[in-house]
């Protein structure tokens, strides 16, 4: 199954020097499999229904491509495309000429490709969650590192730095930094390093992030997405290891991290929602942003924080009880994220950097139907030459619940998403901060997230026909959108029927210049034939 769930005020400081546990090199011939055992080829996925209705809508277009997206320090690549969580990709995704469908039989998650087009990513097997060395053609597996037993890789915001090293946390309170070679002929995983956090952490706490900055440190929050089958947890504790091993901790109380973390150069930026004592009507969440500061009496160091409403409850079809979205940064003067207001939910677009008497927010603007909207996924940022920036955010109310097992039907009413809030907005920045306003919405009814061409200028997401859904035919749908007007380009079905649900995975854009989708039956390639 591929399911990716769309995958801190009262504060006490501690830091303990010299206290992180590093075993090099222990795990690499022990847990490492074969790379040279034959592997079975990776079957086609079936359609589970009849195919009804247009397989193309729309026509092949050529934009003007957007300029390059930002590039944050370090470059790694993770599941919101970078450091910066901008859901942007610098590669040619298709434009619809004669696109074609490719369907791969598989169990990926998160898909990591370097800058050399290899790629790197989660898998399930019958022993639990490992990473795979993955041919990009043809998606076999080439080589897999299995964690040692008893831990459980937590893939959602893994991340892989440009050097190839993935940083993973697991459930049980550990962060894995995992080298994969490709000098041989196939290529190999080693265990660099192992950091033990766990009598760092509060009592009911788990980890959720763990990334570099630029100064070698490795940061790491605890938390977790409660309706993606994660227990709420009463707290948060965040810090980071340095190169040398020290470990800095801060615990924050009745808040939780429920969404990923934003890294530019020394400056970590995380979003909290309410938690503990604080979860109750007309609470609040936090936006921070943290720098390290490890010679100091306070080696980590708060640099801001806005607080921001969180509403009385979960959203109907919500899995976050604070903002669902991860911060995105938009190049390197803001960041957006939505709140969680009660009566109508708004994206708040913020400064990076401390501006002294200046307000730290510069912008508060409502999206969608108020009492119909809600953003559980990701927003997609992007900057303009000009320094126009925007972020694109998908209203997820009212979704279908995240499939946390094997559904008995598939093609039971689980796939009926005609439920879900229709809706994506985009909203601008001025340039010099000098306001906000909505460019563009439409009423695109977006399955699972997007992704970002900057040679296409095209925003990809994943749709149904809701019209054949009503009557309990489930037809799926990768939309181009275009990211300058937000108009629907062209659409292109991927198949029929529950196997080719997106099941809440999201989309990349691939250095080849094609287009993978996650759907449970496991991923579907969509490329221009020329």
């Amino acid at each position: 199954m591929y399911l990716i769930p769309l995958i801190l005020i009262s504060v006490a400081l501690c830091s303990v020097a010299g206290a992180e546990h590093i075993k090099r090199n222990i795990f690499h011939h022990t847990f490492e499999s074969d790379t040279h055992l034959p592997r079975a080829a990776v079957s086609s996925i079936p359609s589970t229904q009849p195919l009804y209705g247009p397989s193309f809508n729309g026509s092949s277009i050529v934009l003007n491509p957007l300029v390059p997206k930002t590039q944050y320090t370090p470059q790694v690549v993770m599941m919101h495309s970078d450091g910066g969580n901008t859901g942007s990709f610098d590669y040619s995704g298709p434009i619809g000429h004669n696109a074609k469908v490719e369907s791969y039989s598989t169990s990926l998650a998160v898909l990591l490709f370097d800058s050399e087009g290899r790629l790197t990513s989660g898998g399930i097997t019958s022993t639990g969650v490992v990473l795979h060395a993955i041919n990009p053609t043809s998606l076999e597996v080439l080589s897999t590192w299995t964690p040692p037993p008893n831990s459980t890789l937590i893939l959602t915001y893994m991340q892989m730095t440009m050097d190839d090293r993935v940083i993973v946390p697991t459930k049980q309170g550990s962060i894995f930094v995992i080298q994969r070679n490709n000098t041989t002929s196939h290529p190999t995983f080693e265990t660099v390093r192992v950091i033990e956090l766990q009598t760092f952490l509060s009592p009911g706490e788990v980890l959720l992030n763990s990334m570099h900055d630029s100064e070698s440190n490795i940061w790491f929050t605890t938390g977790g997405i409660i309706g993606a089958g994660d227990v709420a947890q009463p707290s948060t504790t965040l810090g980071y290891v340095t190169p040398s091993g020290a470990v800095h901790v801060q615990h924050i109380a009745d808040q939780m991290v429920e969404n990923g973390i934003a890294v530019s150069g020394k400056t970590v930026f995380v979003v909290t929602g309410p938690a503990g004592a604080s979860y109750n009507t007309n609470s609040t969440g936090n936006m921070y942003a943290f720098e390290a500061a490890p010679q100091d009496l306070e080696p980590i160091k708060v640099l801001w924080n806005q607080p921001y409403a969180a509403g009385d409850s979960l959203k109907a079809g919500g899995f976050a009880r604070g903002s669902g979205t991860t911060p995105t940064l938009l190049g390197d003067e803001y960041l957006a994220i939505t709140d969680n207001a009660n009566a109508q939910i708004s994206m708040l677009i913020y400064r990076q950097k401390p501006h002294g008497t200046e307000p730290q927010l510069v912008c508060k603007v409502p999206i969608f139907e108020p009492g119909f909207g809600a953003c559980d996924t990701g927003t997609i940022g992007h900057c303009d030459s000009d320094g126009r920036c925007a972020a694109v955010a998908f209203n997820t109310y009212n979704a279908p619940p995240i499939l946390l097992a094997a559904p008995t039907d598939i093609n039971g009413d689980f796939n009926n998403f005609t439920q879900l809030a229709p809706g994506m907005v985009r909203v601008d920045v001025y340039p010099n901060g000098t306001g906000c306003e909505v460019n563009w919405e439409n009423d695109v009814r977006v399955i699972g997230g997007g992704s970002l061409s900057t040679k296409t200028g095209l925003l990809y997401t994943y749709t149904q026909d809701s019209t054949l859904a009503e009557q309990g035919l489930y037809q799926w749908y990768v939309e181009a959108v275009n990211w300058e007007t937000g108009k629907v380009e062209w659409s292109l079905r991927t198949g029929a029927g529950g196997t080719y649900n997106s099941g809440a995975a999201g989309n990349l854009v691939a250095p080849d210049d094609t287009l993978f989708q996650g759907v449970l039956g496991g991923l579907v390639r969509v490329r221009d034939i020329v």
